[in-house]
């Protein structure tokens, strides 16, 4: 069987604000669940890794050492912001049930370019693979549509690729297939968690972020979570903070500790713009 992934992986010095967001929200532990999950990808699968019930269990045993201090609900809670911030494309986890995005699967097929063949399954496709040298094994998850080798100067592998990649990019802008008014209303909120809540949705929509019904549903089970930890009151706050200073994500470590939190640490790290 041919190799699929691959040895090593470049990581940019400046973090990104999604990226920022992760370490904001849980600490260095959460940078390090981010991080091992890319190893994991690059050096498996190559572009992608499978993510079922049991992986967080089998992704902790397996990457991370005894005293590490990281906890399933961790690698929960972190993979759920991850696929709501972008990290992750959360269309694709919610179809296939996989961690991908389009970084990632662009930094992997630029190291295997040269590569005599690379076997690729379209469904799992964000990216063209236009500049692959070798023979591209095409796959389709559907039983109708088995593996047929592609030369890399197909004109309608080409145009079949980027139709693929538009037509992902415009199902992430989709809303969830439940409304996101009727999952909000369903978790028997005060009235003003509820409103705030619905406005967190819109201004995600209007920054072009907007979430699948998974990576949506994830983030109700933090603000519950949150609640049951620090009351409504202070979750409201928090979510009304992170839209009023235009972050992608809410901060919950604003959470209880007011102006001292440092808001130019957060701008800092967050205009740290690199591409991941």
């Amino acid at each position: 069987m041919a190799k699929e992934g691959i040895d090593s992986f470049l990581l940019n010095c400046h973090t990104n604000e999604n990226l920022s967001e992760i370490e904001a929200a849980y600490g260095i532990k959460g940078f390090a669940v981010i991080v091992r999950l890319w190893q994991k990808i690059y050096s498996e699968k190559g572009y992608y890794c499978e993510w079922t019930e049991r992986s967080p269990l089998l992704f902790l045993s397996t990457w991370f050492g005894g005293g590490s201090g990281v906890e399933l609900n961790l690698i929960n809670e972190v993979v759920g912001t991850a696929l709501r911030n972008g990290i992750f494309d959360a269309d694709l986890y919610d179809k296939y049930h996989i961690l991908t995005s389009d970084g990632i699967q662009t930094r992997y097929f630029e190291v295997v370019k040269r590569r005599a063949s690379v076997e690729v399954i379209d469904e799992y496709l964000l990216v063209s693979v236009d500049n692959l040298r070798g023979n591209v094994c095409r796959k389709s998850i559907s039983v109708d549509k088995n593996a047929k080798n592609v030369s890399k100067n197909s004109t309608s592998k080409g145009k079949e690729s980027k139709g693929k990649e538009r037509e992902v990019k415009s199902k992430a802008a989709k809303l969830p297939g439940v409304t996101a008014t009727e999952l909000i209303e369903q978790q028997g909120f005060g009235q003003e968690l509820e409103q705030a809540m619905k406005e967190w949705f819109k201004y995600k929509i209007e920054k072009r972020q907007g979430y699948g019904e998974t990576g949506f549903r994830t983030l109700l089970t933090q603000v519950r979570n949150k609640v049951a930890s620090h009351g409504e009151a202070a979750v409201v706050e928090v979510i009304r903070i992170s839209m009023s200073n235009n972050w992608q994500g809410i901060i919950w470590d604003r959470i209880g500790s007011g102006s001292r939190y440092g808001q130019d640490r957060i701008s800092n790290r967050v205009s740290e713009v690199d591409s991941w």
